[in-house]
């Protein structure tokens, strides 16, 4: 009789319950989270998103920037900013018309870097689908980065920001914004730019007096392990810096003690290595003024013209004697197989080593190109004085930056030279 009284109660809670059912069904047919998602915390999910991509997308930017300030830093060593009137010998002059800031050039070129890499960006305006409804659109656009570089760390900040459009139905519904600024650690020392362009500074007033052996006497306190000087142009490496190393020497030569009416004299070319020409010729060609070139299938890739009265010369064989010189309008200088060769008037003399003789008798002034001879005579003469120079060559060791080599496929430790000249006041 009680469990009858109970049942009575099913009959209110069940259609209670129905109706219940029904009023949700139809109420959420009209009534939708906010901005159209599908479920409460849909588009919160799309933001959370939109914050990992950015992260991810700040990575590559400090990786690019790391790869950018790489390739940047060779860049400058190599002089690449440099136009031609502001050249010495293949080096980067620094004078007064021709100073600049080398962390501002490093600027410049690493922006070009980073442009690159920036355009190369896998997600760079591209859709990403969150689910069917909702896609993210990150915009990453270069913009310039002003740098500060101090000891091995790089900073860079930039005004525009990355953004993330967040659409639900292609229809922006949200919006993450962040600035892809960088503080990234390398393996390069920022500081060498500030200490070499001080350093400059203080070359400058050197006297010219002795100059190479007052600066022999202050780079040794000037250097450190990652950064050294010399006083001499670096060892070259390629066919174009083995033309201004002999282009320099053969006018250190033709000005070595102008005003004396009698010299005989040699010159030292003990750096040069004809091997690094490979296919490439240099010639001197006698004319108004002697103009020498480095040539490659009889195209010109450089030339310089020699402002002395000099005649050119050479000796063809190995036992040297002054009556053994002989003039000729054009000096060619190759190599063929493992010999150096030098030619003049057509007539070819294998040069093991070579070396210049300075004949000088009254207004006869020839210059000749001769086979470094084992003997006596040549020995009594005396290495020619260099002239009075006003712009100097310097070599300037600054660590090593990582490159890829493609051939091995492997990160390698590149040095970093800067190859300058400074004008003396």
């Amino acid at each position: 009789m009680n469990n009858k009284k109970g049942m009575i109660l099913y009959y209110f809670v069940i259609p209670g319950f129905v109706i219940a059912l029904v009023y949700f069904i139809i109420l959420s047919s009209y009534l939708r989270p906010v901005g159209g998602a599908r479920f409460p915390g849909e588009l919160q999910l799309g933001m959370f998103t939109a914050a990992q991509v950015a992260e991810e997308t700040l990575v590559y930017v400090d990786e690019a920037a790391k790869i950018a300030a790489y390739r940047a830093v060779g860049k400058v060593a190599d002089g690449k900013y440099a136009g031609s009137s502001c050249l010495h010998y293949g080096y980067v002059l620094w004078s007064e018309q021709c100073a600049v800031s080398i962390m501002g050039e490093f600027e410049r070129i690493f922006n070009e870097e980073m442009r690159s890499l920036i355009a190369a960006y896998p997600q760079k305006d591209r859709y990403i689908s969150i689910s069917s409804d909702i896609s993210l659109f990150p915009k990453l656009e270069f913009s310039y980065y002003k740098l500060f570089g101090r000891n091995h760390e790089l900073v860079g900040a930039t005004n525009v920001p990355l953004s993330l459009n967040l659409s639900f139905d292609n229809t922006l519904v949200g919006l993450y914004s962040i600035r892809p600024d960088f503080s990234v650690k390398t393996t390069y020392d920022f500081d060498a730019f500030r200490t070499i362009q001080s350093r400059l500074g203080e070359l400058r007033r050197v006297e010219r007096v002795d100059v190479r052996a007052r600066l022999e006497r202050a780079f040794p306190t000037w250097n450190k392990p990652s950064l050294r000087w010399e006083a001499n142009a670096c060892l070259p490496e390629t066919a174009e810096e083995l033309f201004w190393e002999v282009v320099e020497h053969v006018q250190w030569c033709m000005d070595s003690r102008k005003e004396d009416p009698i010299i005989s004299c040699r010159c030292d070319l003990s750096r040069v290595d004809l091997s690094l020409l490979g296919e490439n010729t240099i010639s001197f060609e006698q004319g108004e003024h002697v103009v020498a070139r480095l040539e490659r299938n009889e195209a010109s890739i450089l030339d310089y013209t020699f402002g002395s009265d000099s005649t050119l010369g050479y000796h063809p064989s190995e036992e040297l004697s002054i009556r053994g010189l002989q003039r000729s309008d054009k000096i060619l200088l190759r190599w063929e197989g493992e010999n150096s060769i030098f030619v003049g008037r057509e007539q070819s003399t294998i040069a093991p080593k070579l070396s210049l003789f300075r004949n000088k008798v009254n207004e006869k002034d020839m210059l000749a190109f001769i086979s470094t001879p084992r003997t006596e005579l040549y020995e009594q003469f005396s290495e020619c004085p260099l002239p009075d120079e006003k712009k100097l060559r310097l070599c300037v060791s600054s660590g090593a930056v990582p490159v890829y080599n493609k051939e091995s496929r492997k990160m390698e430790q590149k040095p970093v030279t800067f190859k300058l000249a400074v004008e003396l006041i």
